[in-house]
């Protein structure tokens, strides 16, 4: 849930702090490899892993778009498993795995 307020935070933020947060990571590749601040930065950052702030951002949102598409199908194959089970008592799906999803 961190993560989600995290990302809520990030999410819309305006051009001039993308700016800056961009310069704080462009600040710390430069310290962590010792460049100077005349000297390209998209080696080191890719080196790194990391993403520019704008990528990150819509990584992020990726993410979490994802996994709420995951449980969402989760949720659907438990609801499509328990209406099974009971329109065959008895047959291949012996119990719900929730007793709220299968009240009726």
């Amino acid at each position: 849930m961190e993560a989600l307020s995290a990302l809520g935070v990030l999410v819309g933020i305006s051009a001039h702090l993308v700016h800056r947060l961009q310069s704080v990571l462009n600040a710390a590749a430069w310290l962590i490899f010792n460049l100077k601040r005349s000297d390209h930065i998209a080696d080191a950052l890719v080196s790194l892993h990391w993403l520019r702030v704008p990528e990150r951002i819509q990584y992020k949102i990726a993410v979490v778009v994802c996994a709420i598409e995951k449980l969402m199908l989760m949720l659907m194959c438990r609801d499509a498993l328990c209406a099974l089970n009971h329109d065959r008592p008895g047959r291949l799906y012996t119990r719900c795995y929730s007793a709220d999803s299968c009240a009726s």
